[in-house]
């Protein structure tokens, strides 16, 4: 619990974005069935052809926005991992290559 209070600290900034991120995404799933209701009460049922195409295009527009905010929501831990993973292996790679092919191969063949 401790590292994860030092790695939220450290990264406030990237955590602050995908939290925001995540926001956008819910905020934009949400705002789509209210959307669809206005189509269909004062676009359809009323026979009003530009409340159909002016609450698509918000549609759409919320739409793309969400899946951008889903991407980047999705991208930001992905890449923090990432590099994460690469500071380890980047410490396990200096270390077995410090190992000498004799030792290995000795306690191989013991076995």
């Amino acid at each position: 619990m401790i590292y994860l209070k030092q790695y939220l600290f450290q990264h406030k900034g990237k955590v602050l974005l995908t939290v925001l991120l995540l926001l956008g995404q819910v905020v934009g799933t949400l705002l789509i069935p209210a959307l669809l209701a206005e189509l269909v009460d004062q676009g359809i049922l009323a026979g009003n052809i530009s409340v159909i195409w002016n609450t698509g295009v918000k549609m759409l527009a919320v739409t793309v926005l969400a899946t951008a905010a889903a991407v980047g929501a999705a991208g930001r831990p992905a890449i923090s991992a990432r590099r994460s993973a690469g500071k380890c292996g980047s410490r396990w790679s200096r270390k077995v290559s410090r190992w000498r092919f004799s030792n290995l191969t000795r306690s191989a063949s013991r076995r």
